[in-house]
């Protein structure tokens, strides 16, 4: 929602539900597609400039979602994940979220992402 130094920064970006709508037409004629558009557009356009700003800050990082869950790390439709065109599950924004702060110097605890001084 913007920079509040030293307290809490919350990424709330109306950029999804844009995008689901931008390629809802796909949604029905290519799943796989659909959500790879959606999710890589978000991914760079809101999601990780967001992070990078909060990693230049050293900020710590709350999940609300348990970061080792499958339900938290792939796309799901109800109760059925979405699968690419192998059979492999599609990775989720907050799956990507995990990965770069990993990549970024971020130590993953339970809930928390810490950088590693």
């Amino acid at each position: 929602m913007g920079v509040n130094k030293g307290g809490i920064n919350i990424l709330r970006s109306f950029k999804w539900g844009e995008l689901l709508e931008k390629y809802k037409y796909l949604e029905s004629i290519d799943k796989n597609k659909y959500y790879r558009k959606v999710t890589d557009e978000f991914w760079e356009q809101a999601n990780k400039p967001w992070l990078d700003e909060a990693i230049k800050r050293g900020d710590p990082i709350r999940f609300v979602t348990d970061p080792i869950s499958d339900a938290g790390k792939y796309v799901k439709v109800g109760k059925e994940f979405v699968l690419d065109n192998k059979g492999n599950k599609i990775p989720t924004i907050f799956s990507r979220e995990v990965e770069y702060l990993s990549q970024n110097g971020y130590k993953i605890e339970g809930h928390l992402a810490t950088k590693i001084k």
